[in-house]
């Protein structure tokens, strides 16, 4: 439903976690009862009260999760068979389609995964975990024919920064 005009995103039906971006901001629906915000770091600070207001009266809890976890953009030839080396999801354009995100795991660390492209995924990590992630996506992409890859922070004109968890009911 429409947060008072804020953003209403289209779900599909299939009951998969999809996405939605309004270019101010992207929701992910991780499941039936959490949703995870990412905010442009311009808007970031104006959000959480816009959100709070458009859920008064309804039961819901929202958390900033800002300082918790950081964002990285993987893109390039071979991302996807990349990322399967330490993901036990089945990332295939066929099962795992642009716009859709999952919380996963890479190796032992949890992840928020979500397809921006064919070749290009934003991934949320806890931040304890960044130094882990980048360090072996290095060590696979040397045993893969990866032609390229970009592991980088996003920036204000690429993808969405600041992270705030939406639990509505």
């Amino acid at each position: 439903r429409p947060l008072n005009g804020t953003f209403a995103p289209t779900w599909g039906g299939d009951g998969k976690s999809i996405s939605g971006d309004n270019g101010q901001f992207a929701l992910l629906w991780l499941g039936p009862d959490e949703r995870l915000i990412l905010a442009w770091q311009e808007g970031a600070r104006q959000l959480a009260p816009r959100i709070a207001n458009a859920l008064a009266g309804h039961a819901h809890s929202l958390v900033d999760v800002t300082h918790r976890q950081v964002s990285r953009c993987v893109r390039g030839e071979g991302i996807t068979e990349l990322l399967n080396c330490g993901c036990p999801q089945d990332l295939d354009i066929t099962q795992f389609a642009v716009n859709r995100c999952s919380r996963t795991l890479y190796n032992k660390a949890e992840i928020v995964l979500w397809r921006r492209g064919p070749n290009e995924f934003h991934v949320e990590i806890w931040r304890s975990y960044a130094d882990y992630f980048e360090r072996w996506l290095i060590e696979a992409a040397q045993d893969l024919p990866v032609s390229t890859l970009e592991a980088s922070q996003p920036s204000a004109s690429g993808s969405p920064r600041s992270p705030a968890a939406a639990n509505p009911d």
